[in-house]
């Protein structure tokens, strides 16, 4: 017998070590980190969605913590992360029951950011393919970073920080900080020339 098969828990302590800490660096990432789930994502896979700063969602899409149906419960963040979303009652519900949670309803309490392509009923009457809505869910993941992207980096940068402390001293800090920037003159110029700012990130 290996040594792993006489310690599971070792490994999978080791694993899940890993994988939280990969989880919290992306949700700590300065630029906003989005996630396009476009089908299923049960237990670790909808705790990574969680990790990133937006999901994007189609109508088919299904998430779900099932851990507590197997006896177990999430282990990379998806209790903290699913009560900062939607409050501890939600959380709690979704988490104990392990239910399964559709996009429209994802969308509806706040768990997805964009709900996007066909309806259900366009799903199953056209016989829409899985394909598909990944493409509209992709698309929908990219037309949101480019909306972001529409803003200054360093401004971007900012707001990250801001919201991740949800501090008044920090939001005061970084407010004087885009001020001295070279991407905030290019703005004021842009808007007197009545023209898009061209931002460096600087």
């Amino acid at each position: 017998m290996s040594p792993q098969a006489l310690r599971p828990h070792l490994w999978t302590d080791d694993f899940l070590t890993r994988l939280r800490r990969t989880f919290t660096m992306l949700h700590c990432f300065e630029v906003p980190s989005i996630s396009a789930i476009s089908s299923v994502a049960f237990g670790g896979g909808f705790e990574l969605g969680l990790a990133t700063h937006f999901r994007v969602f189609s109508p088919a899409t299904i998430v779900a913590l099932p851990e507590t149906r197997l006896g177990i419960v999430p282990g990379a963040g998806g209790t903290y992360r699913l009560k900062s979303l939607l409050g501890t009652t939600r959380a709690l519900d979704i988490i104990l029951t392990g239910r399964r949670v559709q996009g429209v309803e994802a969308s509806r309490i706040g768990l997805c950011d964009r709900l996007v392509g066909p309806s259900l009923e366009d799903i199953h009457n056209n016989g829409i393919k899985d394909n598909d809505l990944r493409q509209h869910v992709l698309q929908g993941a990219i037309n949101m970073a480019t909306e972001i992207c529409v803003g200054g980096p360093a401004t971007t940068r900012s707001v990250m920080n801001m919201t991740r402390t949800g501090r008044e001293e920090v939001e005061a800090e970084e407010y004087d900080k885009v001020l001295a920037t070279e991407d905030r003159d290019e703005a004021l110029r842009a808007f007197a020339e009545k023209r898009k700012p061209v931002f460096k990130g600087r």
